[in-house]
């Protein structure tokens, strides 16, 4: 049987693949990140210190710099919030 195009049920493997390194390389955890780099959360369990204020999980964040278990970060409006040094991210 000769084949006139390739069959439509055979994954194209290299995009699969570079697919999969990218997504692998966009999630980080939080102490990754440089001071001053903007992220999202990736981690719908998100740890935060006791006493916290809610937090939007979409929202757009500025990272400062990681103070002992925690972080010291802000979102869109300018209002500090403390994420755990180990959340996943995504660097925007």
């Amino acid at each position: 049987m000769v084949w006139k195009c390739p069959p439509l049920h055979l994954p194209n493997w290299n995009n699969f693949w570079k697919w999969k390194k990218d997504m692998k390389e966009e999630v980080c955890a939080l102490y990754e990140l440089n001071k001053g780099d903007h992220f999202t959360i990736a981690d719908a369990e998100l740890k935060t210190p006791p006493e916290h204020d809610e937090v939007d999980l979409f929202d757009k964040y500025w990272f400062g710099h990681i103070d002992g278990m925690y972080s010291y970060c802000k979102d869109s409006n300018g209002k500090v919030v403390h994420f755990a040094a180990w959340t996943k991210v995504r660097k925007v």
